[in-house]
């Protein structure tokens, strides 16, 4: 009971930061948002603050999986980074509030929260940088992490402006950007081209699930309470393949925090035998890969429509 107490307060912080800025938020907001009292609030936060620091955590908890299993699953830098920017891009569209909430409101908020920020931001800017030095072998620090300077702010740009069209739209320039420093002119175009690609790919999955999803029955076994793993494990192999990605047992237990590997064996082989995943052997000495068959495909863009549909 406290953690949805809990999960109803960060839920309720999100909104209210996100509609009036951190100077307008308040914890009597945030409780009746929340539908909570004050003496809930406080047995869950020491204060505002600590509950903004919650949020970030959270949202790095659920981005982090996501890009690095994209970008670590390729094998040149470049198409790496095209993996990881998209399913970044991705994950800030499916969740707009609170990646405003993240990348612009808490840069005013209290230095505690402001430099907890930093430190996340530093943690990919770090990623970043380490990949391309690692196969770029002219490559400066200043001028990778200047790259990750100019996304950080053009996506910032975005957020804050009155347009409201898709960031993934942004992944082909941004890819420019990125690579700009490193290779020719005529590699920068070709980047660009191949992000635009795969964002209408991205885009046109979206559009086709969300018909094709249309009035799909979810297996009963899903809708318990007790399946919420299984329903990440489906949901982590559908957002993973509509980047391209097959995941291995490893990957799928990363991305959905189950590091018992016998678990996560079990979930995957259970979603298989319901039809809803399909297995593709790996050679000796390389690992398994899942992915979704057409009913998981439909299945999954059920279950991401309607949110928590688990038994009460």
């Amino acid at each position: 009971m406290r953690a949805s107490r809990r999960d109803s307060i960060l839920d309720a912080v999100v909104e209210v930061v996100c509609e009036r800025g951190v100077a307008g938020a308040s914890v009597g907001l945030v409780t009746a948002r929340a539908r909570v009292s004050r003496r809930t609030f406080y047995e869950c936060f020491d204060g505002l603050d600590q509950c903004l620091v919650a949020v970030l955590d959270g949202a790095l908890a659920r981005a982090t999986p996501l890009v690095v299993a994209a970008f670590t699953s390729e094998s040149s830098w470049q198409d790496g980074m095209r993996c990881a920017l998209a399913a970044m891009l991705e994950f800030f569209d499916e969740e707009p509030a609170l990646t405003r909430v993240c990348l612009v409101e808490l840069g005013t908020a209290a230095p505690v929260v402001r430099d907890h920020r930093e430190r996340i931001l530093a943690a990919f800017r770090a990623l970043v940088v380490m990949r391309i030095e690692s196969e770029v072998s002219h490559a400066s620090p200043l001028a990778a992490e200047g790259t990750h300077a100019s996304v950080v702010g053009i996506v910032n740009a975005r957020l804050v402006g009155s347009e409201r069209r898709p960031l993934l739209e942004l992944l082909g320039p941004l890819m420019g950007i990125i690579v700009a420093p490193f290779v020719d002119e005529a590699e920068v175009a070709r980047e660009v081209e191949r992000g635009d690609q795969l964002a209408r790919e991205m885009l046109a999955r979206h559009s086709s699930r969300k018909s094709h999803g249309a009035g799909v029955r979810v297996p009963a076994v899903l809708l318990a309470a007790k399946a919420h793993r299984a329903r990440q494990c489906l949901l982590f192999v559908a957002e993973q393949g509509e980047r391209g990605i097959s995941p291995s047992n490893r990957q799928v237990g990363e991305g959905i925090g189950v590091s018992h590997r016998e678990q996560v064996s079990r979930l995957l082989g259970k979603l298989a035998a319901l039809g809803l995943l399909v297995k593709r052997a790996g050679d000796p000495g390389y690992p398994n890969a899942w992915s979704l068959s057409l009913e998981g495909e439909q299945v999954a863009w059920a279950l991401a429509e309607n949110g928590d549909t688990s038994q009460q």
